[in-house]
């Protein structure tokens, strides 16, 4: 006699739960919206210069309203390299050390989206 007092509790929550979900789906209510189209646009920064045997940074920053998805930069000469490609709060951050003799530029680049 216990289990039927158990069993008949569950039995019509389960039941309710159905009938609320098959209510739901006959509303549209867990129909996904329009997919809305997103706009994407890169940006490079300012030319950085790193002067000879010096490390330097590049930073660029997405326009207000748009948000980071992506980025990197770019190294003049062999001798720059990029050590750090990072996203920030809005925009791209990159660093590179400068092994060489002569001064070379560093130019962040950050893609935003209209999130």
């Amino acid at each position: 006699m216990n289990r039927s007092r158990i069993a008949l509790p569950v039995a019509i929550a389960v039941l309710a739960a159905g009938v609320g979900v098959a209510a739901a789906r006959e509303t549209g209510a867990d129909q996904p919206s329009e997919p809305r189209s997103l706009h994407f646009v890169a940006h490079f920064g300012q030319a950085v210069t790193v002067p000879a045997k010096q490390w330097g940074k590049a930073l660029v920053t997405c326009p207000s309203g748009w948000a980071p998805t992506g980025g990197g930069g770019e190294a003049t000469g062999t001798d720059l390299f990029i050590t750090i490609s990072r996203s920030t709060v809005d925009g791209w951050y990159i660093g590179g050390m400068n092994t060489g003799s002569q001064d070379r530029t560093l130019t962040a680049l950050v893609d935003c989206s209209d999130l």
